[in-house]
């Protein structure tokens, strides 16, 4: 089963994403 997998790629990649998000507004 590689769908787990790849969930958590999608969402440590959803989370740097948003910590990039939240850097650029500091």
């Amino acid at each position: 089963m590689h769908d787990e997998k790849t969930m958590r790629s999608s969402d440590t990649s959803a989370v740097h994403q948003e910590w990039n998000y939240l850097r650029n507004f500091v």
